[in-house]
């Protein structure tokens, strides 16, 4: 049973640590995916105002096309008026599109760092928790240590019948202390060796 406790003790820190590593790896990956779909969504953006301004000059061109059919002078006032009315509403929408890009790209951004700061807080919280497991442990153990040698000496001491042992109540025994043998007094009678 005394070899269990440090075997008990190893696994309670390993098992701190360990969770605090696969903490760490699971924000980290979390992390690099939101990344990954920041820059899609960049991406994405940037997609959709190219063909935004593609619809554009194809509505330039059908109001060219529909004007002219048409019998209308082109170069006039109003046509040129429509065309760059219609060519500055596209410009203020591709803006539009991509700001909305960046604020979401840059949400994604700031989850990431979310992400990455959670998974070093639980790396530290694991490392501090495992120091603070084996500071126990190892405290428990030797406070265990101390009861089992208090309980030893104790067991010894009312298995020996006290601190000591009259040897007169008990002429044939020696006395004895905290359960360690005394002993008998030797008599010397004189002129013998």
């Amino acid at each position: 049973m005394a070899a269990a406790a440090p075997i008990a003790l190893a696994l309670s820190v390993a098992g701190s640590l360990a969770g605090g590593l696969e903490a760490n790896s699971a924000e980290r990956s979390a992390g690099r995916t939101d990344e990954h779909n920041a820059q899609l969504n960049l991406l994405a953006g940037e997609q959709q105002s190219l063909q935004t301004r593609k619809d554009e000059r194809m509505q330039a061109g059908d109001i060219l096309a529909s004007l002219g059919g048409a019998g209308v002078q082109l170069g006039t006032g109003t046509t040129s008026d429509l065309i760059a009315q219609s060519a500055y509403e596209r410009e203020l929408e591709i803006l539009n599109i991509r700001t909305r890009a960046a604020r979401e790209a840059n949400n994604l951004y700031q989850s990431a760092a979310d992400h990455r700061a959670a998974g070093r807080s639980a790396l530290i919280q694991s490392v501090f928790s495992a120091a603070s497991s084996a500071i126990k442990g190892v405290s428990d153990i030797r406070a265990a240590r101390t009861l089992g040698a208090q309980r030893t000496t104790e067991n010894t001491y009312m298995l020996g019948g006290g601190a000591f042992r009259d040897a007169s109540r008990d002429p044939g025994s020696a006395g004895t202390v905290s359960g360690l043998p005394v002993p008998a007094p030797q008599m010397r009678v004189k002129g013998t060796l």
